[in-house]
């Protein structure tokens, strides 16, 4: 596994460290869609008022357009200069939040900054929390050939050819398939003790976002 950066220097990073180039490439505004897309497709199945927790508040292009669609927006983040609602670690959520519940949690390009022995815990915390959760992660690997675009009727199409890699981002303590301990397989393992893994993909305009949508096992039981 690498060494990330430290929960102290995630939590004292200046909000300009989200203003920068990377987050507003085409490829960042595509995951950007890929999770209000899997957000609001889930508060569809609602008739009362949704509430999301968003864990990771980043530059806030995500919060706005959800606030924006008028749902009960709870915001979490290790880092106060990115103003959150709550200042708190994703380690810390059954304390911060207790007895309250939600119906969906947004995670997204989180829990890949925190040492992988923190994963599962958040895992069982998100499943007690909410109904459902909405993760992505970051897999690993270096893409020979990438091809997104439409056919003829709007057919989507997102070809890659991908090779394994030796290394990660700097800032990551782990990505997906790494290692065997953090394989694809080996996470939908630990996401099947807690969730039923309703969907799963890559991704479409951002090759290396892995996006899974969980119900918890608590909301069918």
């Amino acid at each position: 596994m690498a060494t990330g950066r430290s929960m102290e220097g995630e939590a004292s990073l200046p909000f300009n460290r989200y203003l920068t180039e990377g987050y507003f490439k085409s490829f960042q505004w595509m995951s950007y869609r890929a999770q209000v897309e899997a957000v609001v497709n889930l508060a569809a199945k609602n008739i009362k008022p949704v509430s999301i927790l968003e864990i990771g508040v980043g530059n806030g292009v995500v919060s706005s357009i959800l606030r924006n669609f008028g749902y009960k927006l709870t915001t979490v983040d290790i880092n106060r200069n990115l103003k959150p609602d709550i200042v708190g670690s994703v380690t810390e959520l059954a304390t911060i939040f207790k007895e309250q519940k939600f119906d969906i949690i947004l995670c997204a390009e989180v829990l890949e900054h925190l040492p992988y022995k923190h994963f599962e815990n958040c895992l069982e915390s998100f499943s007690r929390l909410a109904d459902w959760t909405v993760l992505t992660l970051p897999r690993s690997g270096r893409y020979l050939l990438l091809l997104n675009g439409f056919l003829k009727n709007n057919w989507p199409i997102d070809i890659n050819i991908r090779i394994p890699a030796k290394s990660i981002e700097p800032e990551h303590h782990w990505e997906i398939d790494i290692s065997l301990m953090t394989s694809k397989a080996s996470l939908k393992r630990l996401m099947s003790k807690y969730f039923s893994v309703e969907k799963q993909h890559r991704v479409w305009g951002q090759h290396k976002h892995i996006l899974f949508v969980l119900k918890s096992l608590r909301q069918l039981s």
